[in-house]
This record gives structure tokens, sequence and C-alpha cells, in this order.
């Protein structure tokens, strides 16, 4: 089966002709054919596909351009990662190729002979005609064979006609296509209630559960070890949160990355430098996160946490301690590790809590998460009983006796809107929202949304006008588009997973270590 050039013009005929090759395609996605490929591996290829080969310099090529879009590119796992995504790519394009070859829905000569013929490189810039001379001086440049360029167009043209077989999608009926038309552009006003526990009536729960708690006996085995797995926090010394930049150099402790490759005076220029830019406004974080030679503060914006005595070396911590709420950046400091900048963020004073001083806030821990727990849940099952009975007198009482009240949506909703301003994505509320027909009308049940349970009432309700042809002709191509690129999209990863399963792809080994 041969598709004319004009793929792009697909008549009544070659759909059908495209639906047998479809199927034969789902076919193979289902059962899987195809026998095993030999295990020898030339050094310039990096995968095989069936008979489809990607070469080391294609993937080479690839990965650079990805590396061009980034500014990081001395990132070794993100190079990795480059690579990993570049060989997805070009493997899943080889798949196409493969099956468009396997189906002989691939490229004729004279198609390729016209795609060359067509490229903008090849053609004179007023007529767009095809230029000899042109094409000569391309293949001169060295840049591609004659040979290469006919292979780069025949595959151009097979993957085409494959993602435009794949694409290949049934016409929505127009009663369907009015009807979602509606669905699309039916505007509702709501209000909805947060179903959840006052939080001073759980505060007081969780004190008087706690006191019950550390009372009883039986709980003090429990606590003790509590305690003692947590004297650090209740037997500390004065610490101070700080932040840091550190700049080292060649000699200095731990000196890794490019600390290896300065002297120390460069790493004071550096250090004085870096110093004069916060001071001249910059924000101390961002500029931890552009130059520190501590990895794990330079991935927290400088933040070393909570620090004494016993958690840093002597000369950060005086230099630290010497900070404060109105002083909070030191200068320059010399360390062991290398020069560092030192911001002051906060400080607490020495805790010295005995067992019994604890004891409450530990009894607090243990019952705190099933206090709450069980106050959401109690009010999730008065509200569930209430709204099952459609008692909306019963409703206000449930509401005034947690104090809690109505709160109207910022715009009207449609179910193009996933996202509800104030409350996050909201999938299961248009479904509710349409069971809905009256202005007052409230949703049978509790609506989840990111983990939050609500009450929701429709305030109105506003049908749109009739659609116009030119609207059922936007939605059926919308529609047509989205099958369309669905169907090919799930086709395609069925495709790479058969041909995973039968061994028709193999990556070379090398490309383990290639870094």
């Amino acid at each position: 089966m041969r598709l004319s050039s004009q793929i792009w013009g697909l008549n009544v005929k070659s759909i059908f002709v495209g639906g047998l090759a479809g199927l034969a395609v789902i076919a193979f996605a289902v059962t899987g054919f195809g026998g095993r490929l030999g295990k020898s591996f030339d050094s310039n290829v990096a995968a095989q596909v069936g008979s489809q080969e990607v070469s080391i310099r294609t993937l080479n090529d690839m990965v650079q351009e990805y590396e061009r879009q980034q500014p990081d590119r001395g990132d070794t796992e993100r190079r990795k990662a480059n690579i990993q995504t570049a060989l997805n790519q070009l493997v899943q394009d080889k798949v196409l190729l493969e099956e468009s070859s396997r189906t002989g829905w691939n490229a004729t000569d004279i198609e390729v002979a016209n795609w060359i013929r067509n490229v903008p490189a090849f053609q004179d810039e007023k007529t767009k005609q095809f230029r000899s001379e042109l094409y000569q001086r391309f293949l001169k440049s060295g840049r591609m064979t004659a040979l290469e360029l006919f292979q780069a167009g025949r595959e151009s043209i097979s993957r085409s006609k494959m993602q435009a077989l794949l694409s290949t999608s049934l016409r929505t009926p127009s009663k369907l296509l009015q009807e979602k038309y509606v669905i699309e552009h039916t505007e509702f006003e709501a209000e909805y209630v947060e179903a959840k526990p006052a939080a001073q009536t759980v505060e007081a729960a969780i004190a008087d559960a706690a006191q019950k708690y550390a009372a009883y006996d039986g709980n003090k085995k429990a606590l003790e070890e509590s305690y003692e797995k947590s004297k650090d926090e209740f037997q500390r010394k004065a610490q101070i949160r700080v932040s840091s930049i550190l700049v080292g150099w060649k000699e200095a402790q731990r000196a890794q990355g490019e600390a290896q490759k300065r002297s120390k005076q460069q790493s004071l220029e550096l250090a004085t430098a870096t110093l004069k830019r916060i001071t001249d406004g910059e924000k101390f974080g961002k500029v931890a996160s552009e130059i520190n030679d501590d990895p794990m503060a330079k991935m927290k914006q400088g933040d070393l946490g909570w620090i004494d005595d016993t958690k840093i070396d002597p000369e950060t911590f005086k230099s630290a301690s010497a900070l404060s709420k109105e002083k909070k950046l030191s200068g320059v400091v010399e360390t062991l590790f290398g020069y560092r900048i030192v911001e002051w963020t906060d400080a607490r004073p020495e805790s010295k809590k005995s067992f019994a001083e604890a004891k409450i806030e530990l009894a607090r821990r243990k019952v705190e998460n099933e206090i709450r727990g069980k106050a959401s849940s109690d009010l999730e099952g008065e509200f569930n009983k209430v709204l099952a009975s459609k008692d909306k007198a019963q409703l206000d009482a449930l509401l005034a006796k947690h104090s809690l009240s109505w709160t109207k949506l910022k715009k009207p909703l449609t179910s193009r809107d996933r996202f509800v301003e104030g409350l996050g994505v909201a999938d299961s509320l248009m479904p509710a929202l349409f069971a809905m027909k009256n202005s007052g009308d409230v949703a049978p049940n509790l609506i989840n949304i990111t983990g939050r349970n609500f009450v929701f009432r429709m305030v109105s309700r506003k049908a749109p006008e009739a659609p116009t042809e030119q609207n059922l002709s936007d939605l059926a191509n919308t529609e047509r588009a989205l099958f369309a690129r669905n169907f090919q999209s799930e086709t395609e990863k069925k495709l790479y997973e058969v041909y995973t399963r039968e061994r028709q792809i193999r990556v070379n080994p090398a490309l383990n270590s290639f870094e």
C-alpha cells in the first residue's frame, strides 16, 4: 500500500486503507512478532531497532543540542539524563520507521525526490523553484552525502506517514458536538464551606487528651523513652541559625570542585567580591546558590540550620556569635575549610527542661495526630449524614454549631476550568455542579479538593446561547486533534513496549559508561 505524495490531503479511500493498516499496527501491538537480534554491536551504533540503527553521531548531536539549551552543561548527572532522553526519542522514532517498513507504509523514491526538491535551502528565494546548483553546493559542503540526504528524506516521510496513519480519527456526530458545547460553556456560580473542625475546639481537645495521657501511670515508660530520644531538644545549648557562603582553595580542608583550582589569594579575592555583591543589595540566598563550595549549603541557598559550638568549626561559630538581628552580616572570615561569609537568621536560648517539665509536650505529641484525625472524621460523618438527608435546615444548624459560613467562588466556573482559584485542582467538582438544577441546591456529598473536604452549594447556573456553525466546526477540529493525538501516543507507546518485549530494541552496552 502506498500513499500519494500529498500526504496531508487524505481522501475517503486513503482513510479506509489507513484504517486497515492501523488495524495491522494495533494487531502487532497486541500480539507482537519478530525474530531476535544478533548479539554483536558496531562501536558506531548507539542502538538498534529491528533493521534500523541509531548512530553514536546522531545521538551525540542531539545531546549537544540539549546542552546548548541548558546553562549547567558541565553537570555530569544532567548529561547522563540528556543522553537517556535523547536515546529514548531516537529509539521511538526508529520504532515508527521500522513499523512503517514492515507494513509497507514507507516512502517511495518519487516521494523522497519531491521532498528534496521542496527543501527551502534548495529553492530560489523568489520563485520557490528547485535550483540544482544550490543542491550541488550543499553536497560539496560535506555536511551530508547524497545518499545520507536521500535517507533523511525517506525517514522523514515514512515517520510522517506513520504518524498520519496513527492520527486517523472518526468524525464526532453533530448532536454530540452540540451537547459537548453546552457542557463546556455552561457557567456556574457557587459557594462553599470547608468541612474543617474549629481550630480552638481541636486545640482544647488535644490539651485535654495530653493531660489525661500524661496523668496515666501506664504511659510513663513510653513518655520517658520519648524524652531520652528527644533529650537534645529539651536540653540543648543556646543556638544560632545561620546561612553561609564558603569559598575554598586547593590546600583548604575538604576542598572539592572549583576550590581545588584556586590559590588562597584567588579565594580571598572571590570571597571579597562576593561580600560586596551582598552589601550592594543582592540577596544572600541568591548569591549563596551561585557561589558556594559547601554543596549542601549551596542547594539550600546557604542555610546551615541551627548551630552551636559543637556543630561547626570554631572560627565560623565565633563569627556567627558576634551577629544579631541588628547586625546580620559578617565580614570575610578565614577558616580551615576556606573563607566564609555568614548571615544571621535567628537565635534561640538554652533549653534545660526536665522530664517533668517536658512531659505534657511529649504527651501532646503522642495524642495530637489521633485527636486531629478523629475530629476531622467525626465532622465528616456529621456532614455526610446531613447531606444524605437533603435537609437544608439541618445543614444550616450544623454549620452554625461549628461556626462555619459560606464563601463564594471568586468567578463563575465552566467544565474547562480544572483549577478553582483559592482551592486547587477540582476534577470532582463539575459532576456535582451539573447534578444541581436550581439555585440553593447542595451537592449530595463532600467534595475532596487537594486533600480537603468541602460542601458546595449552587448560586446560579447559566446555559450558553445555541452554538453557531463555526463554534461546532472549531469544536469538531479540536475533538479530532485530541483523539488523534491520544490515539497516536498510546499506539506508539504500545509499539515501543512490544518491540522491547520482543527484544527488537537493543542498546549498545558501552553507553552505560558514556559520560
